[in-house]
C-alpha cells in the first residue's frame, strides 16, 4: 500500500515532468490552463500551477487531452516512458530521446540527468551559472556535481544513445555575409550553426560536430583520401557521419598529425584513432598507418621538411578543429588542456610541448593551434629552435606552408564552436590555412565584427 509519502513523490515527479513537458511546447501555465478552461471545463484559473507543485493530482478524464496538447502520452506524463522525439521551444535544434530499460538503474539514472541536463539548459535558456542558482541545481548539487562531471554525465547521456541530435538550424544571412568579408582570404564554404549560447561547451561541441557531419562531410568519397586532425570535435564529427557501406569504397582516412607514443597516455581523440573510427561507420573504407618519423629519420631523406600531405598525396578534404589559449569561464574545469572545450586530459605529446613553451615564457604568445603547430597571432609558428626540436621529437604533422598551397587546390574545413575559438578560427583564416568553415553564431559574430586586416 502505498503511504502518503509515496503519493506526494508520486505528485511531486508528475508534476515536474509536465513542467517539462510545458515548457517544450512554450506554454506559460496560464494559457495551458485557459486551454484546458476552455476544452475541459476545469474550473480553477491555478489548476496547472498546483499539479505541476505537487500539491494535486489532474482527474484521469483530464490526461488524454492534457496528452494531447503537449504532443506527448500519459506515459511519459507519469514516467512510464520518455519521449520518442523533443524539440526546443525556440525551433533551432531538434533532438531525440530513448532512455534504455534494459540498464541498470544507476546506469539509467546518469543518462536521464544527462537528458533532463540538456533540455533544462536549452528550454530555460538557463547558462551553467544560472543552473548553478536556481532550484534546479538540487537534482545535480547533491551528489556533489560541478562543471566537469555534468560535461560527462552529458557525455554518457550521448555516447548511450539516450540523447541524439538530428538537427541545428543554419543562419544563411552570416554564411553570406562570412563569404563576402574574407573572400580575399579564400574563404570558399561556410556553415553557421544556431546554437544557442547558453549551453555547455561540451553540448555547443557536439551540435557543431553533427553540423560538420551533416552539412560539410562528403556523402560519398570513393577512392579519395580523405585528411584528418586530431581533437574531440573532429572525433564526434566522425562518429556521428551516417554509416554507409557503397559511398566510401576504397576511400582511405588519413591522420594529419602523428603523436610518438601515443600508446603512453592512450589520447582518444588523436587523428589515428578518429580514421580508425571512420573506416569502422563505412566499410569498404580504411585507415591509413602512419609511421611516426624522427627527426634524425627525416633528415637522412633528405629533406627535414617531408611532410604528410606530399608524402601521401591528399586527393580530398581535409577536416580539423582549433585549440584557443583564450579560456572562458565555463572551462575552467579544463585547464589542463589547450583549448579544450570538453574536459578531457590533453596528451602526454602536446603537454610537453606546453610545459616548454611555459618555462621559456613563450606560452602567453599562443593564440591559436592548428593540426597540432602553436601559432602566434600572426599565424608564425610559436617558439626557439629548443621548442621546435621538442615538437619535431613527439609530434609528426603538416608544415603549415604545404598547407596553405594544399588550401588553394583542394578544402580545408575547420570545425569549431564556443566564442573562446573565436580568435584562434580568425587567425587560421587569415593565414590562409583553412578555406571552409563549420562555426557557431559566436564565432561568426567575431569574424563579423573584427577590425579588417
Amino acid at each position: 500500500m502505498m503511504t502518503e509519502e509515496d503519493l506526494r513523490k508520486t505528485r511531486e515527479a508528475f508534476g515536474e515532468r509536465l513542467r517539462e513537458a510545458r515548457l517544450t511546447m512554450g506554454f506559460t501555465q496560464a494559457e495551458l490552463a485557459e486551454l484546458l478552461i476552455r476544452e475541459e471545463r476545469i474550473p480553477d484559473p491555478a489548476v496547472v500551477a498546483h499539479w505541476e507543485a505537487g500539491r494535486h493530482s489532474p482527474k484521469a478524464e483530464y490526461i488524454p487531452r492534457l496528452a494531447e496538447i503537449l504532443e506527448t502520452t500519459p506515459d511519459v506524463l507519469f514516467g512510464f516512458a520518455l519521449n520518442a522525439r523533443n524539440e526546443s521551444s525556440h525551433g533551432t535544434v531538434r533532438w531525440i530521446e530513448d532512455l534504455p530499460w534494459e540498464v541498470s538503474e544507476d546506469i539509467r539514472h546518469e543518462i536521464a540527468n544527462g537528458i533532463h541536463l540538456f533540455r533544462l539548459m536549452l528550454m530555460e535558456n538557463m547558462n551553467l551559472n544560472e543552473l548553478v542558482a536556481s532550484p534546479h541545481w538540487e537534482r545535480f548539487g547533491r551528489s556533489g556535481h560541478n562543471s566537469a562531471t555534468l560535461s560527462r554525465t552529458f557525455r554518457v547521456a550521448v555516447a548511450s544513445g539516450g540523447l541524439r541530435m538530428t538537427h541545428v538550424q543554419r543562419d544563411a544571412e552570416k554564411e553570406a555575409a562570412l563569404l563576402e568579408r574574407y573572400k580575399v582570404y579564400n574563404l570558399r564554404h561556410v556553415r553557421v550553426a544556431r546554437i544557442p549560447t547558453c549551453l555547455m561547451p561540451v553540448m555547443k561541441t557536439e551540435l557543431i560536430a553533427l553540423a560538420a557531419a551533416n552539412g560539410a562531410f562528403p556523402k560519398s568519397a570513393p577512392n579519395l583520401t580523405i585528411g584528418l586532425g586530431s581533437g574531440y570535435t573532429i572525433r564526434r564529427m566522425a562518429e556521428l557521419t551516417p554509416a554507409c557501406s557503397v559511398g566510401f569504397a576504397g576511400t582511405q582516412w588519413v591522420p594529419l598529425v602523428i603523436e610518438r607514443n601515443n600508446q603512453e597516455g592512450y589520447n582518444a581523440n588523436a587523428a589515428e584513432y578518429t580514421a580508425a573510427t571512420l573506416a569502422h561507420r563505412h566499410p569498404g573504407s580504411s585507415p591509413v598507418h602512419i609511421r611516426f618519423l624522427t627527426p634524425e629519420a627525416r633528415t637522412e631523406t633528405g629533406d627535414r621538411g617531408v611532410q604528410l600531405l606530399t608524402h601521401l598525396n591528399i586527393n580530398g578534404d581535409i577536416f580539423c578543429s582549433v585549440g584557443s589559449a583564450e579560456r572562458h569561464p565555463e572551462l575552467s574545469q579544463a585547464t589542463e588542456e589547450f583549448g579544450s572545450s570538453d574536459g578531457e586530459g590533453v596528451s602526454h605529446n602536446f603537454q610537453r610541448i606546453k610545459d616548454e613553451l611555459e618555462r621559456k615564457g613563450l606560452y602567453d604568445q599562443v593564440a591559436a593551434e592548428l593540426l597540432g603547430v602553436f601559432l602566434d597571432h600572426q599565424g608564425q609558428f610559436v617558439g626557439t629552435e629548443t621548442v621546435r626540436d621538442l615538437f619535431d621529437e613527439h609530434i609528426f604533422t603538416v608544415d603549415l606552408g604545404r598547407l596553405q598551397n594544399f588550401g588553394r587546390r583542394k578544402t580545408i574545413w575547420v570545425v569549431a564552436a564556443g566564442g573562446h575559438k573565436s580568435e584562434a578560427v580568425r587567425i587560421v583564416l587569415r593565414n590562409q590555412l583553412c578555406n571552409a568553415l563549420v562555426i557557431d553564431e559566436a564565432i561568426a559574430d567575431h569574424l563579423l565584427n573584427a577590425d579588417s586586416d
